[in-house]
């Protein structure tokens, strides 16, 4: 396939209807709701990923488990930890994606 033929690559990024079906039905349970459910979807499983991680890289070069001694007491270090990741990491993923399907959802108003 040339070049020409495939013209300009915006067709990649339009939405299905089913797909645009979809978006509907999410967008109109709201913003806050898909940032809270993006903190558990991403942010939960990210905080578990790096929690075994940490511990298997510590077993491995046997060394004392720690998470990341910022403070002196563990179970606040656990506490930070984990915030940090869940929330952190939950909500600009969960922003991220909201934003790209937005921006992909008004890019056009018809549908492929």
């Amino acid at each position: 396939m040339a070049v020409a033929e495939l013209g300009s690559l915006d067709h990649i990024e339009r939405m299905t209807s089913i797909e645009r079906q979809k978006w509907e039905s999410v967008r109109a349970k709201g913003h806050t709701r898909f940032i809270l459910h993006s903190f558990l979807q991403w942010g939960v499983w990210m905080c578990v990923v790096q929690l075994v991680g940490t511990f298997l890289f510590d077993v491995v070069t046997h060394k004392s488990f720690a998470l990341y001694p910022i403070f002196p007491w563990p179970v606040v270090n656990f506490v930070f930890f984990a915030v940090f990741w869940i929330f952190g990491f939950g909500y600009v993923m969960g922003e991220m994606i909201w934003q790209k399907q937005e921006r992909d959802y008004q890019k056009d108003d018809h549908v492929v």
